[in-house]
């Protein structure tokens, strides 16, 4: 096993603890967003190796009409990308989640490559098969779904 497996592993495993879930949240925050916002999003450091596929999501804001950024771990399929709106396992969304229901079109970056999607919050059979999916790329989900007490919204972004 490559030592980014291994990484990817301890990863998965602290994400699914309540530990390891509040560092992760506490890192994001208070590194990952000052880094990549004085980057402009070039560089994420939690991206860095790239053990998780994390992105830089701009979306347009639902109420204020303004773009908003912010690092999300995204899970590739094809072309597409898949977005679980998770909030580290919080009661509410991610206002991200918000925004792309009020303005599907988005924006991506990941290091210097920027690329437009249109997103789509799946439902019923469709998003059955997404979680599936989701859940086998990252495991955590199914804890933060059951300790966020609601259904976690999926996007798919369409280029």
């Amino acid at each position: 096993m490559s030592t980014k497996e291994t990484l990817r592993r301890i990863i998965l495993n602290l994400a699914a603890t309540r530990q390891g879930l509040w560092t992760f949240h506490l890192y994001v925050h208070m590194i990952d967003l000052p880094i990549s916002r004085l980057t402009k999003g070039v560089f994420v450091p939690s991206a860095y190796w790239n053990i998780m596929p994390i992105i830089y999501l701009t979306t347009t804001g639902a109420k204020s009409g303004l773009p908003h950024s912010t690092p999300v771990l995204c899970i590739p399929d094809g072309e597409n990308l898949i977005l679980v709106g998770s909030n580290w396992g919080n009661p509410k969304n991610p206002s991200w989640a918000y925004n792309l229901r009020a303005n599907p079109q988005t924006q991506v970056r990941k290091g210097k490559t920027v690329k437009d999607f249109s997103a789509r919050e799946l439902g019923g059979d469709e998003r059955a098969v997404y979680w599936q999916k989701a859940v086998r790329f990252y495991p955590p989900y199914v804890s933060y779904e059951q300790r966020s007490n609601r259904l976690l919204p999926i996007f798919l972004l369409e280029s």
